[in-house]
């Protein structure tokens, strides 16, 4: 007999079980075939992360093509590395103008981290990590007031309001990303004063965020030379940082309100499943329970690594 459901995790056996929507009141484990099939699915991303290195070794030069467009067609979809802090895959590169930074994540809570609080790129020409004249790019930057309300979490498994047949999903999805990520905060640039630039800025700072068609995640950033104080003819590495910022739960959003409001006012920067509470109102104390606990405490946890680089001539 077959059966047909969708599975959950039963944590008093710490077992897979299945839901028979022939039979509702009937549950059945998983058969061992379809354990195995889950262990080779996780084992094969393991795999694929392992072949790569956790920090990017080579210099590489940018395609002639290359395009901030949120695309990664003229990388053949390949990077560099693939970072266990920050669980995401790049490639840093260089034409003779211009730094480029590449970032994928086929994780949709790592994606919805980058969106919901943005990528922090760091560059210190010094060679030293904690140079405090080294210039930062962080894209995307929203309004954390408007926000829930405005792009929620993005679930790849429940469309919502997406649902138009006339557009496809992925379509509809990126186009209200970036009618929402508008700015880029940028520091340690002289000849740049207003720390909140427009993404159609004059500086000729580029940047690009898109889901593609296989529902990864594809973030782009270009950085003029010029903004660096560096050239192409440098041939002493480059120290860069790359970091996810934590997403900012805050009570206080908007004044006035109870724990009950408050609790409720933090849940729409999390995915289903992750519960957060307010515990102290007044001190801004709250607490992440639920299944996904775990997943919510990386959310809005800063995660970030350092690297060098030298410019490809």
């Amino acid at each position: 007999m077959d059966y047909f459901g969708r599975f959950y995790f039963d944590t008093s056996i710490n077992q897979y079980l299945v839901y028979s929507q022939k039979f509702p009141d009937m549950k059945k484990r998983i058969s061992a075939s379809f354990k195995l099939l889950l262990i080779g699915v996780l084992f094969s991303f393991t795999t694929i992360a392992q072949k790569f290195p956790n920090v990017q070794e080579k210099s590489m030069r940018a395609p002639a093509n290359i395009k901030v467009d949120g695309k990664t067609t003229e990388w053949s979809n390949q990077f560099q590395a693939y970072n266990k802090a920050t669980e995401i895959f790049y490639t840093i590169s260089n034409d003779n103008d211009k730094l480029y930074l590449t970032v994928k994540t086929t994780d949709l809570d790592i994606a919805n981290k980058i969106i919901s609080a943005g990528l922090t790129f760091t560059i210190n020409g010094s060679g030293k990590m904690k140079d405090q004249d080294g210039m930062t790019v962080t894209f995307p930057v929203l309004d954390r007031l408007k926000f829930p309300s405005q792009l929620p979490p993005v679930d790849l498994d429940n469309q919502g309001k997406y649902k138009d047949p006339k557009v496809p999903f992925i379509t509809a999805l990126n186009k209200d990303l970036n009618s929402q990520a508008k700015d880029i905060k940028v520091t340690g640039i002289k000849e740049i004063q207003d720390p909140i630039i427009s993404i159609y800025n004059p500086y000729g700072i580029k940047v690009a965020t898109l889901f593609d068609e296989e529902k990864a995640f594809i973030y782009e950033l270009s950085i003029p030379f010029k903004y660096l104080g560096l050239s192409i003819a440098e041939s002493k590495p480059v120290v860069y940082n790359i970091k996810l910022n934590g997403i900012i739960l805050d009570p206080r959003m908007p004044v006035g309100l109870d724990k009950v409001s408050a609790t409720s006012h933090l849940r729409p920067y999390l995915r289903k499943g992750i519960k957060p509470r307010v515990v102290d109102l007044a001190n801004y104390i709250y607490a992440i329970e639920g299944p996904t606990g775990d997943i919510a405490t990386s959310l809005i946890s800063p995660t970030n690594f350092w690297g060098e680089y030298i410019f490809a001539k």
